[in-house]
């Protein structure tokens, strides 16, 4: 499949995951199409997200971006919506939310988030054409400063000079 990979991480705060996670996946191979994404916690200190929007920049295929504990608080959130039973974290226990209490697998509708759709733009947009080769958007939006690209997974491959 095309589209592009996120891993986010955070060193200010833990990820929690769940027994559900966001996926817009189609039931159906027939309905693929764009618009796809995938939210899912997978370690305390890592998320790792999947989109395929209508048009982005084919390479790179995977971006970091390091998140603050408020953006943290924000995915764990998100979490506690799709998850039903059970929440696992390591050492920051999370505050339960309304939506988890309910005890069901609960979805947003159409799967859409205020926070969360404006971060999956900018990381679909993600490019290395900015000015003198450098990482850029071509728009300026609330995580471009964040946004680390492949400098990351490059250090931890032993790619970096």
């Amino acid at each position: 499949m095309y589209g592009r990979w996120a891993i986010l991480f955070s060193d200010e705060l833990e990820f929690i995951a769940g027994d559900g996670f966001l996926p817009n996946f189609p039931a159906s191979r027939d309905a693929l199409n764009s618009g796809l994404k995938l939210v899912l916690p997978i370690l305390p200190t890592a998320t790792i997200i999947y989109m395929s929007p209508m048009q982005y920049p084919t390479e790179p295929r995977l971006v970091t971006l390091r998140l603050s504990a408020n953006e943290v608080e924000q995915v764990n959130a998100i979490t506690q919506v799709y998850a039903s039973s059970f929440l696992f974290y390591r050492d920051d226990k999370p505050e339960l939310t309304e939506a988890f209490r309910y005890g069901e697998h609960r979805q947003f509708q159409y799967h859409g988030h205020d926070w969360l759709d404006p971060l999956l733009d900018d990381l679909s947009q993600y490019n290395r054409w900015g000015k003198g080769g450098a990482a850029s958007i071509s728009s300026r939006r609330p995580y471009s400063e964040s946004l680390e690209g492949n400098r990351w997974l490059d250090r931890f491959a032993g790619r970096d000079s």
